[in-house]
């Protein structure tokens, strides 16, 4: 495309990660020398279509989709037949679609690189209309587009009785136990008819008609379903007992070709199926109830959609679907072992590093395909890889169990940065955007203590005498981002006036040229799990808010008993911060709630010179007294967060831009909630 593209984005603001996806946008399309992109958001009345619409009538030359599913269903629906491509940012859940095509859906990097400058492929899109008992009859429905499948029966009930929430949180796990509940549910007498034919009784559980072939957790439904072949995949899912659910699974699962009974498959262009009693269906998870008639047609070829370029990582996905051989192993690692240094990090780069790493795999007897993948990408070929590449790997290493080829994997990928790469590396991987964070790779994830020590030790030696202008911000969330607990001067859940917006300034700085962002970690004593459900919670609900790239620290449940072993865990993630950030100073946000003051006054006690300031938030009212004792300690108490910035600005931690940011937040008004 040329220097005048101009490129528009339909972004939902509370998916995860879409601040940053916003802020890479922005980067990369002034790179390009493209004009900013039009960001347009998304709202619960207003989920992306008529933005999309809205970016079509301004002339955008390539629109973008940063969001789930849903999202990227009402954008593409507008693009279909215009001829205008789609790009997409895989910020959702479950992010079908994109796993279908095979997008990026770890790295922000890596989603808007393919998005604005992958190559395009002409893709199908599917059309369904339905009919609905409605209070004065049967109604038919307008038309919607699909782009993986329509579920009718038990699948879409199974949908619909899941609850939003735990979705949001656990993922497709959500759909786990209301699924459970019906697998011994009778078959619905259902009638298909396919392309005009005659109708014929099909007994089903399900019936799901398909423009894809993957559904959540890498369950493939369809093993030869084409995005482009102008065709709809229709499986009948029909198990004859319970027991016939096992083989149905482990064929989900592993990607068998092999038939199972309890499904049948057809194809067509057109697809009716009729139910005399109502049924749930869904489309493309949206669940519709007491519909009596599907009719789902096919748009061939309707779609443009932003895709990876290489016919080489098309290859490899395509050998990663399903199941991988020992064949399929050893073909992926001569693949990769044989591209020209030149294209082997753009490679990487459009495929999924956490299924490669868990799909080729070390046998018992031999041979060790995963040991051969982790010499050739970090031993051999480690000097061809980027930065971005560098983090994407790691976080693939350590995303499910970490064995011990992983961890000295990791060692050595670590042990062979210096300098200003290692530390983009820590802020990298620290802002991964989910658990798998820099805290929980080496003091989690890694067993090995020798291999700690070897890691913590190049991070100090590098750190020594080498100081960094960067500031990490430790901040506490209820009662100093979130009116919580103590403080009755605000809703409860409400944001504070001008807190997004003095961290925003910390994260930046006070130097001329802001400082990387990605130094801003929440400290809580919210306690940890091993799925990193609680921080996704945690994040989940600070999104939207416009903060700064940011990790999350947790605690465990038994420092939650009394306000010591609040403090004392908040020092043990002050220390582990210390650790892992030595070149950078920090400062210390909390409040005088429950155990901030304790524990701010034991981070100045233990390593001054690396504390530059503890600001706390005063939600008890405290009175004058108070404060002067705590500031003769180095302790700063504060009111309002105008009062906080004015104090970070005389201290040379923010800039005056960001101090009269600050004010005009709180001026603009009363708190808000999210």
């Amino acid at each position: 495309m040329s220097g005048t593209t101009q490129v528009a984005a339909v972004l939902n603001p509370a998916a995860d990660r879409a601040w940053a996806a916003q802020a890479e946008l922005h980067r990369v399309c002034r790179v390009l020398g493209w004009p900013d992109p039009v960001v347009r958001y998304t709202t619960v009345t207003e989920p992306g279509a008529r933005q999309a619409r809205e970016a079509l009538q301004d002339g955008a030359d390539l629109v973008l989709a940063g969001g789930g599913d849903g999202t990227v269903r009402q954008v593409a629906g507008v693009l279909a037949g215009t001829g205008v491509p789609l790009g997409i940012l895989p910020l959702g859940t479950a992010n079908l679609f994109a796993r279908n095509l095979g997008l990026p859906r770890h790295g922000v990097q890596e989603m808007v690189r393919v998005a604005l400058q992958g190559g395009q492929r002409e893709l199908d899109v599917g059309l369904v209309t339905y009919v609905q008992l409605g209070p004065a009859g049967p109604v038919e429905s307008s038309p919607h587009h699909f782009l993986v499948l329509v579920g009718i029966g038990h699948d879409a009930a199974t949908v619909a009785d899941t609850r939003q929430d735990l979705k949001r949180w656990v993922r497709w796990l959500a759909y786990f136990a209301p699924g459970a509940r019906r697998l011994g549910s009778p078959l619905l007498p259902l009638r298909l008819e396919v392309d005009g034919g005659p109708r014929q009784d099909v007994p089903a559980w399900s019936m799901l008609i398909g423009n894809c072939g993957l559904i959540p957790a890498g369950i493939t439904v369809v093993a030869d379903a084409e995005l482009d072949d102008g065709l709809l995949d229709l499986v009948r899912v029909a198990p004859p007992s319970v027991l016939h659910w096992g083989p149905i699974a482990l064929k989900g699962l592993l990607g068998w070709r092999r038939d199972v009974p309890g499904l049948a498959y057809q194809q067509g262009r057109g697809l009716r199926v009729f139910s005399e009693d109502p049924v749930t269906i869904q489309i493309d998870g949206d669940p519709h109830p007491e519909v009596l008639e599907v009719d789902a047609t096919v748009l061939p070829r309707a779609l443009t959609v932003r895709t990876p370029r290489s016919a080489r990582a098309t290859e490899i996905a395509e050998l990663m679907r399903g199941w991988a051989g020992r064949r399929a192993e050893a073909r992926i690692v001569q693949l990769l072992r044989h591209t020209p240094p030149a294209e082997l990090d753009d490679v990487l780069t459009e495929l999924d590093l956490v299924s490669l790493v868990r799909k080729v795999d070390d046998r018992r007897f031999g041979p060790d395909h995963r040991s051969d993948l982790l010499d050739l990408l970090v031993r051999e070929r480690r000097e061809h890889l980027s930065l971005a590449t560098l983090t994407r790997l790691v976080r693939a290493l350590h995303t499910g169990p970490t064995p011990r080829s992983h961890e000295h994997a990791i060692r050595d990928l670590v042990l062979s940065l210096r300098g200003e790469d290692l530390r983009l590396f820590k802020t990298l991987t620290n802002t991964a955007g989910s658990h798998h964070d820099l805290d929980h790779l080496v003091f989690d994830d890694i067993d090995d203590e020798g291999v700690r020590a070897d890691i913590l030790t190049h991070i100090a030696r590098e750190a020594a005498g080498n100081p960094s202008e960067d500031l990490r911000i430790l901040c506490d969330i209820d009662d100093t981002v979130l009116c919580m607990l103590h403080d009755k001067r605000y809703p409860r859940g409400s944001v504070y006036p001008g807190v997004v917006e003095l961290l925003q300034a910390l994260d930046r700085g006070a130097a001329q040229h802001p400082g990387r962002p990605g130094d801003l970690t929440f400290i809580t004593a919210r306690p940890s799990d091993p799925r990193g459900l609680v921080e996704s919670y945690t994040r989940n609900g600070l999104a939207g808010l416009g903060l700064p790239q940011h990790s999350v620290m947790t605690g465990h449940i038994l420092n939650l008993a009394t306000k010591g072993r609040i403090a004392e865990r908040k020092m043990v993630n002050f220390d582990r911060s210390r650790l892992l950030f030595p070149e950078c100073q920090v400062v210390f946000i909390g409040d005088n709630g429950q155990a901030d003051v304790e524990v701010g006054r034991a981070m100045l006690a233990r390593d001054p010179d690396h504390v530059r300031a503890v600001f706390i938030h005063n939600v008890t009212g405290a009175g004058e007294d108070e404060r002067a004792a705590l500031a003769a300690e180095g302790i700063w108490l504060f009111d309002g967060y105008d009062d906080a910035a004015a104090r970070a600005h005389e201290l040379g931690l923010v800039s005056a831009e960001g101090l009269e940011q600050v004010r005009a937040a709180v001026r603009a008004g009363v708190a808000h909630t999210p």
